[in-house]
Parts: structure tokens; sequence; C-alpha cells
């Protein structure tokens, strides 16, 4: 059940710096933070920035009879934002892109956490709602960052298939607590920035105006002769990182499909090596 106070309000900028209050109520939070029976959206601590808003909010733990206090940043999605797939199987080149629209939204702790900060990731709000690899049924996507990749504002993730031990091997600064979804001998990495916001050495959550970073989150997967690539950005990409994204994604496709992966209808999305 949600817990609305009526006669708060949050912000919302329509020009970067400049603040307009808006009533709670008009706010459609994710479905995870909605149904939350301990969760109470806050008044507005912060300043918004014109691509994101960032809520307060109190958040009680039951268990422990004791509460933290978070912040939900919504980020809107810019146009760049899209589902891009090439399948090589066939001679003519199978190329999908869809773009995506709406909201992501981010609940970040208020204060950073000793070894580990944990974020999570609602898409609900992503149009059309498509992307369901590694999420729970409520689109929710729990990761968990090191100190250095929290204080730096960037963390990653890769899983590579290892043919020696026959499972999976993550390298990176970023763990996802609910898991990727993957199929064996298929790779997949995951990329979260930070955007908008940061951290002190004093551990202290702070609005950053000058981040000039587009992308928020990026999740490639490569399975036979298959690449996908799935952006989430929340401002323009400048001309030559746009190239440099092409151009990256390209060299990595080229790379899996020299693979030479074989399926078996027996399982599915089993793939082994010739």
């Amino acid at each position: 059940m949600r817990t609305q106070l009526p006669f708060l309000f949050i912000t919302c900028n329509l020009i970067a710096g400049v603040s307009h209050a808006i009533p709670l109520s008009t706010v459609v939070l994710p479905d995870a933070i909605a149904n939350c029976s301990n969760c109470v959206i806050l008044p507005q601590s912060t300043t918004d920035l014109d691509y994101m808003n960032v809520f307060d909010m109190y958040r009680f733990d039951t268990s422990t009879g004791t509460g933290t206090i978070n912040h939900l940043v919504r980020y809107n999605l810019s146009s760049a934002s899209a589902l891009d797939s090439t399948d090589t199987m066939n001679p003519e080149p199978e190329i999908t892109h869809m773009d995506y629209t709406g909201y992501i939204w981010l609940e970040a702790p208020g204060s950073l956490q000793s070894l580990n900060t944990q974020f999570n990731i609602y898409t609900d709000q992503i149009s059309p709602l498509s992307w369901r690899n590694g999420f729970n049924s409520d689109n929710t996507w729990t990761f968990s960052m090191n100190l250095d990749a929290t204080l730096a504002g960037s963390g990653s993730i890769a899983a590579n298939w290892s043919e020696e031990t026959w499972e999976y091997i993550y390298t990176g600064n970023l763990s996802i607590t609910n898991g990727m979804a993957l199929c064996i001998e298929c790779a997949a990495s995951v990329t979260l920035n930070l955007v908008g916001f940061e951290y002190t050495n004093a551990g202290q959550f702070i609005v950053n105006p000058d981040d000039p970073r587009a992308l928020l989150l990026s999740y490639d997967d490569y399975w036979d002769y298959r690449y996908t690539s799935r952006d989430f950005f929340v401002q323009s990409i400048p001309v030559p990182a746009a190239i440099w994204l092409f151009v990256s994604g390209l060299v990595t496709l080229i790379g899996f499909k020299r693979k030479q992966l074989r399926c078996h209808e027996t399982y599915h999305e089993v793939c082994r090596s010739d």
C-alpha cells in the first residue's frame, strides 16, 4: 500500500537550476515504491536538473526498527535511448532498432556506505516495456558497487563463459544481486553510470550539474551470431562519443562471430562450440 503525504511537495525543473514545486499527487512513482508499505516520500532537499528530478524518501526496516534516508532519482530518457540488435547468421544481416521513451528511476542511499553501496533501478516506466533480462517481476534491478567505483560514479560487470570450468566468470567492480539472464556460452556486460550526482569525500549525496555524461545504463549481450545493445541515455550524445559507441559495438560483434557457435534444439538457449 502506498504511503502518501498530500501536503508535501517535490520539485521539478524546466530549466536547469530553477525549481518549480508540484504536488506529490501528480507524480507517478515506480510500482515497487508505490506498493512499498514502509516507504514515505519526504520533502525535496536537493536541486533538480533539466533531465532529472531528485525526490527524498524514508525507507523503514521492520527487521531492525531503523530507517534510512534515500534519494529517488527520476531520469527522463533522451531520444538516443534504444535497443539495437544485429543478427549476421544469414547473408543479409537482420538489423533491429527500437526507441525507448519514458523514465528510469534510480534509488540511491543518502550517504556513502563503507564497502559496497546498493542502488536499485526501476524500469516499469520505460516504453515499450520489453527489456526483461535480469529484472525481477516488479522490473527492479539491484546493483552493488564497490567503494572506488561509487566515488568514481561508474561501475561495470562482464560475464564470459569458461569452456574449462563450464560456468560464467564475472569480472568488474559492479555486482547484480538478482543475477543476469544468460544462456550457456553467451556473454554479457552491464554498465551503470551515476549521472547527475556524486558522493563527496565525506560520503554525502550531492547533485552534480556539471556532469557531462549522457549514458546512464547499458546492457549488451552476445549470443551465437547476434549482438544486442540496450542503451539508456539521459542527455544528448556528443557526436564523437556517438561514433565511438557505434565502432565499439561493431568490434565486439566481429570478435564474437569468430566463436562459430552451434545451438542444440534439445536445450533452451544452449549453445556449444564446434
